[in-house]
């Protein structure tokens, strides 16, 4: 079975900020063990000894060294190894239930799938013998077949919250990452401050003698001075963070009998389970938009006010917010999935999907998996910007071109993403469009043309910057984002607009010439 969590972004970088720990515990330990050589204690009370007028000075350095750097330098360690102990453990229990409740899938899956060939078996056995076997007979062949209906809708339910299940086991397991990973990162802030207040200390005491050790308190005070416990932990953030792009996490999809195209269902009954499992997700995604625009409407309304704002309750609402794209983006990956397998039944046009190059199959000894890998930001380089992920996170349907459009499922006919519809787009609408796009808003716009788009849907502006569409819009495009945002312009405005809601369409020569 594959391992969910040893090769995930967020396991690297906890394990990069754990070496990095134990490397300043090692040289804190090692500075002890010099600290507390007896040569450097018995140096200096001999020195007191030797050197009468100062040697009230020298015997408080010796102790001091002992007071001020090596107890509290231990009892840091001490704090620290404990600190981290729990960090640990929370880390390991949380990878076990992502193990356990991938393990636990995979299982009900397998229980499923074999409960459904059975019913089906003992479905076509009621259907091919109902001519020839006795009304008693019938009847309890009739009565274990409900009961296997029964059976099979209990395993189908369970094997379907065990999946919306890990993405909540998920969520948490990413979320304790991330809290054991800024506990570490104030750990060692800490432990850097007390090391360098201790070499502060030390400067100041050797200050007080004579002439004889200015040079090397000179040298020490230099290095003291120069110490930048930020620009230190920058450095280490920069040197263990990770680009986005580069953490993909994979999560399990749900994968139903009625999809496979080797089985003894015939292709009405399959039609009929995949629809209702259709609805099924449709209306979780429904209830998932609902919170997630609620969500939004909040941190819109937190960012017009920010200095009303609770930063802490900020934060939370933008995690908040985060898992409900994720839960939606999962959810219409699971219905784009089942939608392709209905449209294939119905011979439709098998629909797409931003991330369906990013659905992987995998098979065990018995059937076959599908996984989903879906690129997920670490949250961990700039956590002491708070107010950039706030500004960042509040334009998130800037950062979500990958949702379905804004179509509906009915129960006898699924959605499709594809959308194939006709160029029949007006030649006075393009031309009226290049008109606007001449006004004097743009005479001295530098952009260039690159082609032309028609609106498959109204959008809303959420922002100045944004373009209202209509259905049969026709918009000049400027530019093309891989975001999937594009800039464009319509009637006179430019602006940016989703590419998700427009068909590019071809250039024609009458209005290339006007």
């Amino acid at each position: 079975m594959k391992d969910p969590v040893s090769g995930c972004t967020y396991h690297k970088v906890y394990q990069h900020i754990k070496k990095f720990a134990k490397s300043g515990d090692n040289y804190c330990k090692e500075l002890v063990c010099v600290l507390q050589q007896s040569s450097i204690f018995e140096g200096w009370n001999c020195i007191s000894q030797e050197m009468t007028f100062t040697a009230d000075l020298h015997t408080t350095l010796a102790n001091a060294i002992q007071q001020e750097a090596v107890n509290p330098i231990c009892k840091m360690l001490d704090e620290h190894t404990k600190r981290r102990k729990l960090m640990d453990n929370a880390v390991e229990k949380s990878s076990k239930l992502v193990m356990d409740n991938w393990s636990q899938q995979i299982r009900c899956k397998k229980k499923m799938m074999g409960l459904a060939k059975d019913h089906e078996r003992m479905f076509r056995a009621a259907e091919n013998n109902k001519q020839i076997i006795s009304e008693k007979e019938r009847r309890k062949l009739l009565k274990k077949l409900k009961k296997s209906t029964e059976v099979l809708s209990k395993t189908d339910q369970q094997y379907y919250d065990l999946n919306r299940a890990g993405e909540d086991v998920r969520l948490k397991w990413e979320s304790i990452f991330e809290e054991s990973y800024q506990v570490i990162h104030d750990l060692e802030k800490e432990k850097i401050n007390l090391l360098c207040n201790i070499l502060n200390k030390y400067s100041q005491h050797i200050t007080c003698f004579g002439r004889t050790l200015i040079e090397r308190q000179m040298q020490i005070l230099d290095v003291a001075q120069n110490v930048s416990v930020d620009q230190d932990i920058q450095t280490l953030l920069d040197n263990s963070s990770i680009l986005s792009s580069q953490n993909k996490i994979g999560f399990l999809l749900t994968d139903y009998y009625e999809e496979a195209n080797r089985n003894t269902m015939d292709t009405e009954r399959r039609k009929n389970g995949l629809s209702l499992k259709i609805q099924r997700l449709q209306d979780d995604i429904n209830k998932v938009k609902k919170n997630k625009q609620g969500l939004e409407k909040m941190i819109n309304r937190s960012f017009r006010r920010s200095s009303f704002s609770d930063a802490k309750a900020e934060e939370t609402t933008l995690s908040m917010h985060d898992e409900a794209a994720l839960k939606l983006t999962l959810l219409e990956v699971n219905l784009y999935k089942l939608a392709s397998s209905l449209a294939e039944l119905e011979g439709n046009p098998i629909p797409s999907h931003p991330l369906s190059n990013s659905i992987t199959n995998w098979k065990d000894k018995e059937y076959y998996h599908s996984m989903v890998e879906i690129t997920r930001p670490v949250k961990i380089k700039n956590v002491s910007h708070p107010s950039n992920l706030m500004n960042s996170v509040s334009l998130d349907h800037r950062r979500d071109p990958h949702e379905f459009s804004p179509q509906k499922i009915s129960e006898s006919e699924p959605i499709y993403i594809n959308h194939t519809t006709n160029s029949n787009h007006s030649e006075i609408q393009v031309a009226q469009s290049r008109k606007d796009a001449t006004s004097a808003d743009y005479v001295n716009d530098p952009m260039q043309e690159i082609g032309i788009c028609k609106a498959l849907y109204d959008y809303q502006a959420a922002r100045d910057d944004e373009l209202n569409m209509q259905q049969g819009d026709v918009l000049i495009i400027y530019s093309r984002d891989v975001s999937g945002w594009w800039i464009g312009s319509l009637r006179g405005k430019k602006g940016i607009f989703p590419a998700t809601y427009v068909e590019e369409l071809p250039k024609m020569n009458s209005t290339s010439e006007a």
